[in-house]
Parts: C-alpha cells; structure tokens; sequence
C-alpha cells in the first residue's frame, strides 16, 4: 500500500508542461536534438562575427596605411622642403651670401632703376629757346642781308660818309649810298604797272609776281615776301585813322611811330610792325602792305618800311 501511495504523490507532483512531461521519451529526446542543433548554429554565428570584425580592423588597416604613405607622408616631405635652405657658402672679400630663399628677383629691381632714370629726365630744366641773331655788323638797324639788297657797306653804319647813318636816310626817302633821293639808288626799281593806280620801289634783286589783279609778290631769296593789295570798303572814310577805329580796338594805343608819313598819303601800322595800312582813291579802298617772314628774324623789316615810305599814288 505504501508503494501505492509514493507511486501516486510521483505522478500528481511532476509539473504538468515540463519538456519531461511528454507522452513519450521520443519527443523528448527529439528536445534534446534540437538544443544541440541550436548550440551549434550559435557557434557559427559567433565565428563569422569575428571573421567581419578582423576584416574590417584590416581594411582599416590598410586605409590608414595608404593616406600616410599617399597623403601625410607627402605633405610632411613637401614642408620640410620649403625651409630646407641651400648650404651657405663661405663669404670671399666683399662677396654678399644671400640665402636662396631671400633672393629678391630681377623685375622689380629693373623696373626702380627705370623709374629712376624717368624722374631724373623730368628733372633736368628744359633748355632754352634761343632764337637765331639777326646779323647787324655796323649796328645800324640794318642787316648785313638787308644792306646787301641796297648797296650799302655792312662794316660802315654811314655808307656815304655824309653825316647821316643808312637807316635814317633810307626811311626818310634819301639814297645811303651818295647824294639824291632813293630813286636813285641802283639797287632799286620802280613798280609801277600800267593797271595800278599806285607805285612804289623795291629791291631788283627780288622776284616780282603778280598774283591777282588785286595782289603783288616782292619774294626775297630767303623765302619771305612783302605783299601789296587792295580791297574796297563799303563806306567812305576821310582818312585812314577813321578806318582804323572801325577795325581795329587799339586805336588809344597809338604812337607816333606807327604812322607812316608817304607819297601816297599817311599810313598807319599794325601793333607787331609788320604790315601798314594806307586809303586810297575816293577814300573807300584800302591798300594792304604785309610782310610775310620765312623764320623767327626779320631781316627785311627795314625794306620793308622804306617800300611803305616810296608807296605813291600814279
């Protein structure tokens, strides 16, 4: 009865869902298999996680490895090199040792020494014009070319030994070189052409051109000329100062050296002296004498005067 009684509490104590509670001892060695196949699956996940793992620490491995050798290494070469200097030679007598890194190159040096030479041209004074001297060997007021156009004596500021210098008697209607008047003079010629109503002397040395009816040409040798012309005026004017004054604003400038005293009535010139003004017939024409120089002197002026002085009326 006892034996009953253990039998029975066994079995109404085992639990009731133990694996060991199966209908049979198949299923649950079946249990068994199966805990073993899970063991071993475990075992080989757990292998191939450290096969990933030490892939991965390799390639890393070798990606550090490359940026170092390609990289780092590289550009710790290439800062090394830009401070690495060439060995400084030892100096000989005055020979100055740059080291390479601080040598200066050329351009800018050429291009100071350029600049330079520019502000010291800019400051060097400009030379002075000098205008050419007008050759006057007797220091007469005639040039030695202008007496040689009237036959007068360049070393003698008195030709004729009369007492008077040459200038003074050729502007006052007189011949230098003897006794008489100008026309006398064998150096000069009359023009007096058959269609003009004026007349008046001139070198015959000098080229004679009529131009125009109204213009006339004396050319000197040297390229200049003294012009004579006319031109009538719309009004009539009593003389030639009240032409003047409607012409001209330097009317309360005048002097008695710009008037002209001639044969042909009075004149008047112009403030450079180089051109003089008479009226002619009727008083409505005006007659232009201009002398037109071919460089900075004026070698003919005086000629030019003594024709405005011969100027007459035919």
């Amino acid at each position: 009865m006892w034996s009953k009684l253990e039998k029975d509490f066994t079995v109404k104590n085992m639990p009731a869902f133990s694996r060991f509670s199966a209908t049979s001892y198949g299923a649950a060695e079946g249990s068994k298999q199966t805990s073993a196949h899970s063991s071993e699956t475990h075992q080989k996940a757990k292998s191939t996680g450290i096969i990933i793992i030490s892939s991965g620490i390799v390639v890393v491995g070798v990606i550090f490895f490359l940026a170092y050798r390609f990289l780092i290494l590289p550009a710790m070469e290439g800062s090394n090199q830009t401070i690495i200097q060439e060995p400084i030679k030892t100096p000989v007598a005055d020979e100055v040792v740059t080291p390479i890194d601080l040598i200066v190159p050329k351009a800018p040096v050429v291009e100071a020494v350029a600049t330079s030479s520019v502000e010291e041209i800019i400051e060097e004074p400009a030379p002075e014009i000098i205008l050419p001297v007008m050759a006057d060997a007797d220091v007469d007021g005639l040039s030695d070319a202008a007496e040689l156009y009237l036959g007068l004596n360049p070393q003698a500021a008195d030709s004729d030994g009369d007492g008077f210098d040459d200038r003074t008697e050729l502007l006052s209607g007189y011949d230098p070189t003897g006794p008489g008047k100008l026309s006398e003079n064998r150096k000069l010629s009359l023009y007096a052409p058959a269609e003009q109503t004026f007349a008046l002397l001139y070198p015959n040395a000098w080229v004679v051109d009529s131009v125009s009816p109204d213009a006339t040409l004396f050319s000197a040798p040297d390229d200049s000329f003294i012009q004579i012309s006319h031109e009538d005026s719309e009004s009539q004017y009593v003389d030639i100062l009240a032409w003047y004054k409607t012409q001209f604003s330097d009317v309360n400038s005048l002097n008695a050296d710009r008037f002209i005293d001639s044969n042909f009535g009075p004149g008047i010139l112009s403030a450079d002296g180089y051109i003089a003004y008479f009226l002619g017939e009727n008083g409505s024409r005006i007659y232009v004498l201009s002398y037109i120089r071919a460089g900075e002197t004026a070698p003919y002026l005086e000629i030019f005067r003594m024709m405005a002085v011969t100027l007459m009326k035919k």
